[in-house]
């Protein structure tokens, strides 16, 4: 490491040196100072840089910012839905002794499968909806709840079943009949066919399923490397 920092030291000081001898024969070509040759010669540098490192975050919100965009979306629908927003009010004017004690029945279920990991927070959902996972290709063990209205001991403690490595357990899962609202990423395949699990159970469950909003994301599989 030391001879490391030695050896970057001594390439910096050359390079300043190779730099000034560049300003200074610049300055004399052009006829200018050498404090403008470098601020030129910086912007020329620096502007560049600058814009590739802004159209890249401006690249990436635009890409990847759908899972933000979408619970947003589903945010701004739930609480224009009365019955929901009703059921809502009600439950925030209530004691929390009385919350406590609240039926499941009133609480609706925001449900995905291999999307989990892209759950934003618990701030994007209304009081009274909680997230649920429906079984997908993931086979690992998926995160648990918090114990809701629950003491400092009872936050910090294991509720319910976990283990230590990482192995599914099925009672992180919810049916689809369970669901009131369902989450996905819809994919096409070589074929152009979409695919996706949450889709599969849809169609075999009972309910007729609306869709109430899609936003654009960006498939980096089918993105041009030099785009990327």
């Amino acid at each position: 490491i030391s001879l490391l920092a030695i050896g970057s030291a001594v390439f910096l000081d050359q390079l300043m040196d190779v730099t000034v001898m560049i300003q200074k024969s610049i300055g004399n070509v052009i006829g200018r100072d050498v404090c403008t040759v470098r601020t030129i010669l910086s912007a020329l540098v620096l502007i560049p840089c600058m814009m590739v490192s802004i159209s890249r975050s401006m690249s990436l919100a635009d890409g990847y910012a759908a899972p933000l965009k979408l619970y947003t979306h589903l945010y701004g629908s739930m609480m224009n839905d009365a019955a929901f927003k009703t059921a809502g009010e009600s439950q925030h004017h209530q004691h929390q002794q009385q919350q406590q004690q609240q039926s499941q029945s009133e609480i609706k279920l925001v449900c995905t499968g291999g999307e989990w990991y892209r759950f934003p927070s618990s701030y994007y959902l209304p009081d009274n909806a909680r997230l649920a996972f429906l079984k997908s290709s993931f086979d690992g063990q998926l995160p648990q709840l918090f114990t809701e209205f629950g003491s400092k001991e009872q936050s910090s403690s294991v509720q319910g079943r976990f283990n230590d490595w990482n192995e599914e357990e099925m009672d992180r899962y919810v049916d689809i009949q369970d669901c009131s609202y369902v989450i996905e990423l819809l994919k096409e395949d070589d074929n152009n066919d979409v695919t996706a699990e949450c889709v599969s159970y849809m169609q075999r469950d009972d309910h007729d399923w609306e869709l109430i909003g899609e936003i654009d994301f960006l498939d980096a599989d089918k993105t041009n490397s030099f785009i990327e």
